[in-house]
């Protein structure tokens, strides 16, 4: 199982449990590639993995306390989620997912 998996349903699942395996990892500062991944895939021009990695930053800033990352980490995240929300029609679903998960990202944009 992958983020880039064919079933919407099993990416959401893949993205929910990477960012529980990540909210254990990232604050022994292990793991701590995952994030610009997840930044870099966000601009991705597939749909699948663009829309999976912001949907795996929601779910991680929901999980991660912002104590837990550095402030590059989070200009990362926020600039990959801000970067993603457009009036673009044909991007509808990555717009919605970025700001769902911008939501989550706030308490990093302190």
């Amino acid at each position: 199982m992958s983020l880039a998996a064919q079933s919407s349903t099993v990416r959401t699942q893949v993205a929910n449990a990477v960012a529980v395996i990540a909210s254990i990892e990232i604050p022994r500062r292990e793991w701590l590639e995952l994030i610009p991944n997840l930044c870099t895939n966000a601009r991705h021009e597939n749909p699948d993995y663009r829309n999976s990695s912001l949907q795996t930053l929601g779910f991680l800033c929901d999980e991660l306390a912002p104590e837990d990352l550095n402030d590059s980490l989070k200009n990362e995240i926020v600039s990959a989620l801000t970067s993603n929300i457009t009036s673009v029609l044909a991007n509808e679903k990555s717009t919605h997912l970025a700001v769902k998960a911008f939501f989550q990202a706030l308490p990093f944009a302190h």
